[in-house]
């Protein structure tokens, strides 16, 4: 079902700020997707239709920006695939998602993902989807790349997954991780700062840039041999791939990262895994700490490489 977004705008403060920003901070979808839009005839400023995303705005100018907007929520279905609950309240519940699992479904997958399984369930809230929306991810306040297994929260009402959404842009949910990379890890503890962004030439992953957004991960090995170790990792920031990035960048790629390494991995599965959630409770405001039971896959390999650890 397609749908129809206009938008007008009057430029009154906003001199010599580039029209693909203003309409990004306007309408709140991706300045990708925003100049995508403006190079197939979009927008409309004074009645000239504009295709260059550069364009400089003017006070007094008059935007249109309309585009057809494809609802990929549509006919979403549940599906009955097990969840592995490993807490739940009246508010929220915590999911320990295996791997291979999507959080949501995307304008290919409608099926087989995180969303399917809790409708399926009815542990989901009934959220309306707002016009500047794509995607409806009821309940859903963080997620999980397709291949990382571990702990994600999952709201019951609209409520609460406002409330967690607050908790984690203002980094007061704590999130742990174990990863195991190639090669003997030579730091014992420590932070990487790396500033990460979009790759130059392929934009479907991530990379260390100088002009990147900041982040911040703290680390601590755990243990190791001379083929592999195992990490523990604190994420003070949340960017996309970022544990995956920073470590590649370290010179020790995550065992399975068919992203980030080049190294062929005997276990096809990725080594990360989410496992420790840390926060005040966003109702009762009581401390909640989370653990997220490793999967049989990660428990495996570290059994078969020595790498065995008591915390599970």
């Amino acid at each position: 079902m397609l749908k129809i977004m206009e938008y007008q705008f009057k430029i009154e403060e906003e001199t010599n700020k580039r029209i693909d920003v203003f309409l990004t901070e306007k309408i709140k979808i991706s300045r990708t997707k925003i100049q995508n839009l403006i190079k197939k005839n979009n927008l409309m400023i004074n009645d000239k239709i504009i295709t260059k995303s550069n364009y400089k705005l003017s006070n007094g100018e008059i935007i249109n920006f309309k585009y057809e907007k494809k609802k990929i929520n549509q006919g979403i279905e549940g599906e009955d695939i097990p969840l592995d609950i490993i807490y739940e309240d009246e508010y929220f519940l915590v999911i320990n998602k295996d791997v291979g699992i999507i959080t949501h479904p995307t304008s290919t997958i409608k099926t087989g993902t995180l969303i399917n399984a809790l409708l399926y369930k009815k542990k989901l809230p009934d959220i309306k989807v707002k016009d500047d929306e794509e995607f409806y991810r009821p309940g859903i306040v963080h997620r999980l790349d397709k291949d990382t297994s571990g702990a994600i929260i999952i709201a019951k009402n609209e409520d609460v997954q406002t409330k967690f959404s607050d908790l984690f842009k203002t980094r007061n949910i704590q999130k742990t991780y174990l990863a195991v990379v190639y090669g003997s890890f030579k730091y014992e503890t420590g932070t990487i700062t790396f500033p990460i962004g979009r790759h130059r030439l392929n934009r479907k992953i991530m990379s260390v840039r100088t002009n990147g957004k900041p982040c911040i991960t703290d680390f601590k090995l755990l243990k190791k041999n001379n083929n592999y170790s195992l990490l523990e990792l604190d994420l003070k920031t949340g960017r996309t791939h970022q544990i995956r990035v920073h470590l590649k960048h370290l010179g020790y790629p995550i065992v399975g990262d068919v992203l980030y390494s080049t190294q062929k991995s005997k276990k096809e599965k990725l080594m990360l895994h989410s496992h420790t959630l840390k926060f005040i409770h966003p109702i009762t405001k009581k401390d909640v700490f989370i653990t997220a039971p490793l999967k049989a896959t990660f428990l495996n390999f570290l059994k078969e490489n020595y790498l065995n650890y008591l915390k599970n």
